[in-house]
């Protein structure tokens, strides 16, 4: 059995990273659509007094504007690895870093948009589904350990770099 992997071309490398930021970008302007529909469903609901809309549309719109900005830091991300010679850059590790602290800032708010609509609507009978936070805390783990790979990559790219 042949044990050698094929190394990826650096024009390869840079092909998928614009891919990669391609899609991203499309999922962006999704969730730009849904949050601004979300917007509207909100003044919506308030306008016709309807307060559980009014949360079940806050929730929608933190998941979307979750997602833009993730994927927003995700498409700095990849446009930045496809710009350098290495991966391993301070920036593309603060990209992950950021991506990663607006997966757990939108799972916060959301906890909370949860915890409110109980509150102020406790004759409403709905299960909520908490899955999507679970899955933004467990992708947020996921994302600072890539960040602090690529931090500590970097920073041994720079101690390599100053030996040479």
């Amino acid at each position: 059995m042949n044990t050698e992997r094929k190394a990826i071309s650096e024009k390869e490398f840079v092909k998928t990273c614009k891919e990669y930021k391609t899609m991203g970008t499309i999922v962006k302007v999704i969730a730009v659509i849904i949050t601004v529909l979300s917007g509207v469903s909100v003044i919506g609901e308030a306008v016709s007094h309807n307060i559980e809309g009014i949360f079940s549309s806050l929730l929608s719109g933190t998941v979307a504007l979750t997602l833009w900005i993730v994927f927003n830091f995700m498409c700095q991300f990849f446009k930045r690895l496809s710009q350098e010679r290495t991966p391993f850059t301070f920036d593309a590790a603060d990209k992950l870093k950021g991506a990663s602290k607006a997966l757990l800032a939108g799972a916060l708010v959301y906890i909370i948009l949860v915890v409110l609509n109980i509150v102020f609507c406790p004759e409403t009978e709905r299960t909520f589904d908490l899955s999507f936070p679970v899955y933004i805390v467990l992708c947020y783990g996921l994302f600072r350990i890539l960040a602090y790979t690529f931090d500590y990559g970097a920073q041994l790219q720079k101690e390599s770099d100053e030996t040479l």
